[in-house]
Protein backbone atom coordinates (compact mmCIF):
# COMPACT_ATOMS: atom_id res chain seq x y z
CA UNK A 1 0.00 0.00 0.00
CA UNK A 2 1.35 3.77 -0.97
CA UNK A 3 2.21 6.26 1.55
CA UNK A 4 -0.57 8.90 1.72
CA UNK A 5 2.46 11.46 0.14
CA UNK A 6 3.04 9.42 -2.62
CA UNK A 7 -0.88 8.60 -3.66
CA UNK A 8 -1.45 12.28 -3.20
CA UNK A 9 1.58 13.37 -5.88
CA UNK A 10 0.24 10.15 -8.22
CA UNK A 11 -3.33 12.12 -8.36
CA UNK A 12 -1.58 15.14 -8.59
CA UNK A 13 0.33 13.52 -11.62
CA UNK A 14 -2.61 12.32 -13.14
CA UNK A 15 -4.61 15.78 -13.21
CA UNK A 16 -1.69 17.42 -14.86
CA UNK A 17 -1.92 14.74 -17.40
CA UNK A 18 -5.52 15.50 -17.66
CA UNK A 19 -5.33 19.00 -18.12
CA UNK A 20 -2.92 18.69 -20.76
CA UNK A 21 -5.10 16.52 -22.56
CA UNK A 22 -7.89 18.85 -22.24
CA UNK A 23 -5.90 21.76 -22.92
CA UNK A 24 -3.94 20.59 -25.85
CA UNK A 25 -5.90 17.88 -27.41
CA UNK A 26 -9.90 18.88 -27.01
CA UNK A 27 -10.14 20.28 -30.28
CA UNK A 28 -10.97 24.06 -30.94
CA UNK A 29 -9.86 26.61 -28.85
CA UNK A 30 -11.40 27.03 -25.31
CA UNK A 31 -12.09 30.37 -24.87
CA UNK A 32 -13.18 30.35 -28.31
CA UNK A 33 -15.85 27.92 -28.06
CA UNK A 34 -16.58 29.41 -24.70
CA UNK A 35 -17.53 32.25 -25.95
CA UNK A 36 -19.58 30.96 -29.13
CA UNK A 37 -21.75 29.04 -26.54
CA UNK A 38 -22.53 31.83 -23.90
CA UNK A 39 -23.60 33.93 -27.00
CA UNK A 40 -25.87 31.05 -28.57
CA UNK A 41 -27.33 30.41 -25.20
CA UNK A 42 -27.41 34.11 -23.59
CA UNK A 43 -28.08 35.94 -26.95
CA UNK A 44 -26.37 39.35 -27.36
CA UNK A 45 -24.57 40.87 -24.58
CA UNK A 46 -22.01 43.24 -24.36
CA UNK A 47 -18.33 42.33 -24.30
CA UNK A 48 -17.73 42.79 -20.55
CA UNK A 49 -20.42 40.94 -19.39
CA UNK A 50 -18.97 37.79 -21.62
CA UNK A 51 -15.74 38.77 -20.24
CA UNK A 52 -16.71 38.42 -16.79
CA UNK A 53 -18.91 35.56 -17.27
CA UNK A 54 -16.08 33.44 -18.40
CA UNK A 55 -12.65 34.86 -16.56
CA UNK A 56 -11.05 35.85 -19.70
CA UNK A 57 -8.63 38.71 -19.20
CA UNK A 58 -9.84 41.55 -21.35
CA UNK A 59 -6.45 42.01 -23.65
CA UNK A 60 -7.22 38.39 -24.61
CA UNK A 61 -10.80 38.48 -25.24
CA UNK A 62 -10.30 41.48 -27.34
CA UNK A 63 -8.45 39.51 -29.62
CA UNK A 64 -10.44 36.32 -30.08
CA UNK A 65 -13.25 38.49 -30.61
CA UNK A 66 -11.53 40.81 -33.16
CA UNK A 67 -10.50 37.00 -34.65
CA UNK A 68 -14.57 36.30 -35.19
CA UNK A 69 -16.06 39.32 -36.05
CA UNK A 70 -13.22 39.24 -38.97
CA UNK A 71 -14.31 35.58 -39.80
CA UNK A 72 -17.96 36.74 -39.94
CA UNK A 73 -19.16 35.21 -37.17
CA UNK A 74 -20.04 37.96 -34.34
CA UNK A 75 -21.60 41.24 -35.02
CA UNK A 76 -21.91 44.29 -32.80
CA UNK A 77 -25.18 46.27 -32.45
CA UNK A 78 -26.37 48.74 -30.40
CA UNK A 79 -28.06 47.75 -27.00
CA UNK A 80 -31.67 48.57 -26.78
CA UNK A 81 -32.19 49.67 -23.81
CA UNK A 82 -28.86 52.04 -23.44
CA UNK A 83 -27.83 52.95 -27.33
CA UNK A 84 -24.19 54.22 -25.42
CA UNK A 85 -23.67 50.12 -24.86
CA UNK A 86 -22.83 47.90 -27.65
CA UNK A 87 -23.81 43.96 -28.10
CA UNK A 88 -21.94 41.61 -29.68
CA UNK A 89 -24.47 38.41 -30.97
CA UNK A 90 -23.90 35.60 -33.28
CA UNK A 91 -24.28 36.35 -37.29
CA UNK A 92 -26.64 32.71 -38.56
CA UNK A 93 -23.26 31.60 -39.74
CA UNK A 94 -22.56 31.98 -36.09
CA UNK A 95 -25.38 30.53 -34.52
CA UNK A 96 -24.76 27.48 -37.16
CA UNK A 97 -20.96 27.41 -35.97
CA UNK A 98 -21.72 27.38 -32.21
CA UNK A 99 -24.06 24.60 -32.73
CA UNK A 100 -21.24 22.54 -34.35
CA UNK A 101 -18.92 23.25 -31.77
CA UNK A 102 -21.23 22.18 -29.50
CA UNK A 103 -22.28 19.12 -31.21
CA UNK A 104 -18.86 18.13 -31.38
CA UNK A 105 -17.19 18.80 -27.55
CA UNK A 106 -20.61 16.66 -26.79
CA UNK A 107 -19.18 14.09 -28.74
CA UNK A 108 -16.17 14.34 -27.81
CA UNK A 109 -17.12 14.40 -23.79
CA UNK A 110 -19.17 11.56 -24.20
CA UNK A 111 -16.07 9.64 -25.68
CA UNK A 112 -13.54 10.63 -23.46
CA UNK A 113 -15.89 9.29 -20.78
CA UNK A 114 -17.34 6.24 -21.83
CA UNK A 115 -14.55 4.08 -20.04
CA UNK A 116 -16.33 4.66 -17.25
CA UNK A 117 -19.99 3.23 -15.95
CA UNK A 118 -22.96 5.91 -15.09
CA UNK A 119 -21.99 5.15 -11.65
CA UNK A 120 -18.85 5.66 -11.69
CA UNK A 121 -18.94 8.61 -13.99
CA UNK A 122 -21.33 10.17 -10.46
CA UNK A 123 -19.34 9.25 -8.19
CA UNK A 124 -15.97 10.71 -10.24
CA UNK A 125 -18.00 13.86 -10.46
CA UNK A 126 -19.12 14.26 -7.17
CA UNK A 127 -14.82 13.94 -6.24
CA UNK A 128 -14.13 16.52 -8.80
CA UNK A 129 -16.82 18.85 -6.93
CA UNK A 130 -15.53 17.85 -4.04
CA UNK A 131 -11.66 18.92 -5.12
CA UNK A 132 -12.66 21.93 -6.58
CA UNK A 133 -14.68 23.13 -3.87
CA UNK A 134 -12.05 22.24 -1.55
CA UNK A 135 -9.85 24.34 -3.57
CA UNK A 136 -11.66 27.36 -3.80
CA UNK A 137 -11.53 27.33 -0.26
CA UNK A 138 -7.89 27.50 -0.01
CA UNK A 139 -7.44 29.71 -2.51
CA UNK A 140 -9.70 32.01 -0.44
CA UNK A 141 -7.87 31.68 2.71
CA UNK A 142 -5.04 34.03 3.96
CA UNK A 143 -1.65 33.29 1.81
CA UNK A 144 -0.46 29.70 0.33
CA UNK A 145 -1.94 27.04 2.04
CA UNK A 146 0.28 25.81 4.71
CA UNK A 147 3.13 23.11 3.94
CA UNK A 148 4.56 20.73 6.34
CA UNK A 149 8.48 21.09 6.37
CA UNK A 150 10.62 19.02 3.77
CA UNK A 151 11.46 15.42 4.95
CA UNK A 152 15.15 14.97 4.87
CA UNK A 153 16.81 13.80 1.54
CA UNK A 154 19.65 11.36 1.36
CA UNK A 155 20.09 11.81 5.29
CA UNK A 156 20.64 16.00 4.72
CA UNK A 157 18.39 17.81 6.25
CA UNK A 158 16.83 20.17 4.23
CA UNK A 159 16.74 23.78 4.92
CA UNK A 160 13.80 26.20 5.25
Amino acid sequence: MEDNADLSHRIIGNLRMCGHFLYFKMGDRAGRRRIFAALLHNGPMPQKEIQDMLGIKSGSISEILAKIEAEGFIEREKNEKDKRQVNLKLTKEGRRQAALMRETFDRRAEIMMDCFSDEEKTEFMLMLEKLNEHWARLELSEGPPPFPKPRSIKNKEVKT
